[in-house]
């Protein structure tokens, strides 16, 4: 008789403010609203798709460490509210 392991695709991270998150940027996925950003923490993968957060890693290389903190929400310059992040990468 085959013995199956069940296959999980990343979760996504739903952070309270002031939470971080550290992993390994190993891959970006195109997603429904744009692209996602895989981060390995801990053996698990994780998601991370976020405007904000697309901008500040689009030009972080695959494999580089990452840490993305969750700011909040703030109004922005239009006085639309939107998440905010701020995005390290390890030297």
């Amino acid at each position: 008789m085959t013995e199956y392991e069940e296959v999980k695709g990343a979760s996504f991270w739903n952070p309270e403010p002031n939470e971080s998150i550290e992993g390994v940027l190993t891959r970006v996925e195109e997603g429904q609203f744009g692209n996602n950003f895989i981060l390995e923490v801990n053996k698990e993968e994780v998601a991370l798709g976020s405007t904000v957060i697309r901008t500040k890693l689009k030009n972080v290389a695959i494999g580089s460490k990452v840490k993305v903190t969750y700011l909040g929400e703030v109004k922005g310059k239009n006085g639309r509210t939107y998440k905010d992040f701020k995005v390290e990468v390890a030297k």
